[in-house]
């Protein structure tokens, strides 16, 4: 006869437990919000995660085996166990460049030698430009205090100067050679009104009580007619193409943002061959944001220059300030917009796109 077997029911309920417990892990290994990798000692991949595959842009989701390397040389630096939290810069799958920060451990058997190690990590892309943008809006807010501090004090001797030089011109009319110097010192003294006059905007804040809801198109169509009066002899065309039933009501200061217009046209005509056109482009996004595009047609911008092109005295103009576009760009932050700048593709010339914060157009004061 026969005994039954007393073993086989505890042996499935085992089995049984082990399955439960091991779809339970997997189910918190792939849904866990931290991205995580396993790697062997020579880093080829055990495990990977969905968030590990989702942050890397990992083309496959079946990444056993391949060596860590093949994703992107610089995760190599992961295999060197550390409990500090490290950063690198790596290029995804989708061709972009992303910043990962991580931490690891080592991976131990059942007699504690080390097989390999666990690799936790996240995105740390946008934090840290986020933290970059901080520190460079800090920094030029510093620059702009210090430099309307500066124009204040200079702009008192200057008058003094320009007040001095009219009343010596008045003794020297019939002096032909010291009327000469005389007007070279009336153009460098308005030269350096003028380089006070932009110091002291860039670091004045503007005044949210003079901002009102108006149309930008309206603005920008009010600059490009003073443009043409301070312009006449110019042979650039400036046009606006503005697409049918675009909503343009922003909340703005009028005098700021004319002068954003203005400083742009007059960058990109300085920057464009005679006779050629200058296109300002506006668009509606997710009837939340107005894009404006200014468009020229000239050589464009060296790449080693594109991220300098906003800072205080860059200019690749003879003659010019270096804050036309410094001031631009603090007027489209405070309207809590961002702007860029970059070269056309196809050449020629560059786009300067700014991107402010639409309001809704039964708002608007004025009418296109």
């Amino acid at each position: 006869m026969l005994m039954p077997d007393k073993t086989a029911p505890h042996i499935k309920n085992l089995i049984e437990n082990l399955t439960v417990e091991k779809e339970f892990s997997e189910a918190i290994f792939n849904n866990i919000g931290s991205a995580v990798i396993v790697l062997d000692m020579i880093g080829a991949v055990l495990r990977i995660n969905q968030a590990a595959i989702e942050v890397l842009k990992l083309k496959s989701t079946d990444m056993k085996d391949v060596n860590i390397r093949e994703i992107d040389p610089e995760l190599e630096k992961v295999l060197a166990a550390s409990n500090n939290f490290d950063e690198i810069e790596i290029v995804t799958g989708d061709g972009f460049k992303k910043i990962i920060g991580f931490n690891n451990s080592p991976l131990l058997d059942q007699n504690r030698k080390q097989t390999g190690v666990i690799v936790v990590f996240r995105d740390l892309t946008e934090v840290i430009n986020l933290r970059n943008e901080l520190r460079k809006k800090q920094k030029f807010e510093e620059i702009g205090k210090l430099m309307s501090g500066v124009a204040h004090e200079v702009r008192n001797p200057l008058n003094a100067i320009s007040a001095l030089t009219e009343a010596l011109s008045m003794d020297i009319q019939d002096n032909d050679d010291s009327r000469t110097i005389m007007g070279h010192i009336r153009g460098q003294v308005n030269r350096l009104s003028l380089l006070m006059s932009d110091l002291l905007d860039l670091g004045k804040p503007i005044d949210y009580s003079d901002m009102t809801h108006d149309s930008l198109v309206v603005e920008c169509s009010a600059a490009i007619d003073l443009w043409r009066q301070s312009n006449p002899e110019s042979s650039h065309k400036v046009n606006i193409i503005v697409p049918d039933n675009t909503n343009s009501c922003v909340l703005l200061n009028q005098q700021k943002m004319q002068q954003v217009f203005l400083n742009l046209i007059e960058n990109a005509v300085q920057h464009s061959p005679e006779g050629s056109e200058v296109k300002i482009v506006f668009s509606e996004h997710n009837n939340s944001i107005l894009k404006v595009q200014v468009i020229d047609r000239g050589e464009g911008i060296s790449r080693e220059y594109l991220p300098q092109v906003f800072e205080p005295f860059f200019t690749m103009r003879r003659g010019g300030t270096g804050l036309g576009l410094s001031i631009v760009h603090h007027v489209i932050e405070a309207h809590d917009g961002e702007i860029e700048i970059c070269n056309n593709n196809p050449p020629p010339g560059c786009t300067v796109t700014a991107r402010i914060p639409l309001v809704p157009a039964s708002n608007c004061n004025n009418e296109e």
